[in-house]
């Protein structure tokens, strides 16, 4: 290993992060060099990204709240990994890409008739239901804000109190819980063999959907393999290499890093 490749998750209020960890199992296993750090700051994030780059950074992933500025500025959709392409730092986002890859090896199918109630339009929910991915499902669609509404790209349904189809997928991306978001999911109607899952981890947004979970006798999951997957498509943006994901997900759950 002759060169460290310095790396990084940039948000506010993330000292929890897994990230770190995750990559550094990665490096192990692509026996690469690396120094990833958690960089949590108030604001300014372009001109921390702007620095980091100058200063040998190799890649970063973006988390809230600065998603949405940074892919504004990098002309791409709200964005969570920052990596070099010829040169030139390019943006996107694999919220979609990592949420699809999770819910596939935890066999959940998604097609053209799955319905999903999709809670909250910040830039991992935009992500999602603006992604050719999911292009064919059926969305219903909540968020505190309604002009957020705008920003969606595809036909959707608003959730309305009488909404009466059965849901088979619950995607929650808000960050905290509160009792109209409560109500919503206690009155929806679940298909026999459905799903909520919160993109959140170690969040107390986790314990409230496990509760109601229990309640509506539906299955729940939390955010950690959708992190780990997005952390194994990042490595490829950096690294032309998409490490495994099996055992670092199995080390995650059982927290012996």
């Amino acid at each position: 290993m002759d060169m460290k490749y310095k790396l990084g998750v940039l948000g506010k209020g993330i000292f929890y992060s897994l990230s770190p960890k995750i990559h550094n199992l990665f490096a192990k296993k692509s026996n690469i060099d690396i120094e990833y750090e958690i960089y949590d700051i108030e604001k300014d994030s372009l001109t921390f990204i702007d620095n980091f780059f100058k200063n040998g950074g190799h890649g970063l992933n973006i988390t809230q709240p600065f998603k949405e500025e940074v892919g504004k500025f990098y002309n791409a959709p709200p964005s969570n990994i920052l990596f070099k392409s010829d040169n030139e730092i390019k943006a996107d986002s694999v919220d979609a890409e990592g949420l699809f890859t999770d819910l596939f090896k935890k066999n959940i199918k998604i097609n053209s008739d799955t319905r999903i109630l999709l809670l909250g339009l910040g830039g991992a929910g935009i992500s999602i239901i603006n992604s050719s991915i999911f292009s064919k499902c059926n969305f219903v669609v909540w968020n505190r804000s309604k002009s957020k509404y705008k920003n969606i790209q595809r036909e959707f349904l608003e959730f309305k109190n009488n909404y009466d189809k059965k849901i088979d997928l619950v995607v929650s991306c808000v960050s905290e819980m509160n009792n109209e978001i409560s109500e919503i999911i206690l009155n929806t109607k679940f298909q026999e063999f459905a799903h909520i899952y919160d993109i959140n981890y170690k969040n107390k947004t986790n314990t409230h959907y496990k509760k109601i979970s229990l309640k509506k006798n539906v299955s729940f999951n939390s955010g950690e393999g959708m992190l780990v997957e997005q952390a194994a498509l990042s490595w490829m943006r950096w690294f032309d290499n998409k490490p495994d994901t099996a055992d670092v997900k199995v080390i995650i759950q059982n927290e012996r890093i």
